[in-house]
């Protein structure tokens, strides 16, 4: 039986009591570096590492990595979520055969022991690192699109403003009162007067 071929015989323990130097060895997975495409190589070690072939005995490994080593928990995460996106296009780039037509040279392609790294990172949590850039990522990424609105509002805005339509103007403008220019501020005074 290959490294991530499914078992059958029984788990471990998932409360096996880990030393160190069973955390640090872990799966000892084997892995065909050839096999690995370049943007992906500095990930084999913690393929290694991480990526059993029994999900019982990877999930005990986890558990006692977050209890007892939580900040290579934290580089795992960091490395993965930094991997993201090579990790998804080589797995696209592979293709899959059905489980029945699976060859012994099938199951040992190392694909296994990273397909294991995408179920190890649903449990081990986000990566604090990643969840600020991820947080003002989306913080930039709303900022431009409130802007972008407001152009679009204000130039509606302006129209309505023309046609002496005050309280429209008020309610289109009055979302946006932080990013308005001086003249900008001025219209909508004007407009909140005229409309009363």
């Amino acid at each position: 039986m290959n490294a991530h071929e499914p078992a059958h015989e029984e788990a471990e323990d998932p409360a096996k009591d880990w030393s160190d130097q069973d955390l640090a060895v872990g799966a000892n997975a084997d892995i065909d570096e050839r096999l690995v495409p370049e943007p992906l190589l500095h990930l084999i070690p913690l393929a290694r590492q991480w990526a059993f072939r029994k999900p019982r005995d990877q999930d005990a490994f986890v558990a006692a990595m977050k209890k007892r080593h939580p900040d290579q928990v934290e580089a795992f995460n960091l490395a993965y979520d930094l991997a993201r996106n090579d990790l998804h296009a080589w797995k696209l780039s592979l293709g899959l055969k059905h489980k029945n037509n699976m060859t012994a040279e099938d199951w040992a392609h190392p694909r296994w022991a990273f397909t294991s790294l995408y179920k190890i990172r649903e449990i081990t949590g986000p990566s604090q690192v990643f969840r600020a850039e991820a947080e003002a990522a989306r913080a930039r990424a709303a900022l431009i699109h409130r802007r972008e609105r407001f152009e679009r509002t204000m130039s509606e805005a302006d129209e309505v403003f023309r046609f002496a339509r005050y309280a429209e103007f008020d309610a289109l403008v009055t979302p946006f009162e932080d990013l308005l220019s001086v003249t900008q501020m001025k219209k909508l005074n004007i407009a909140r007067a005229k409309s009363r």
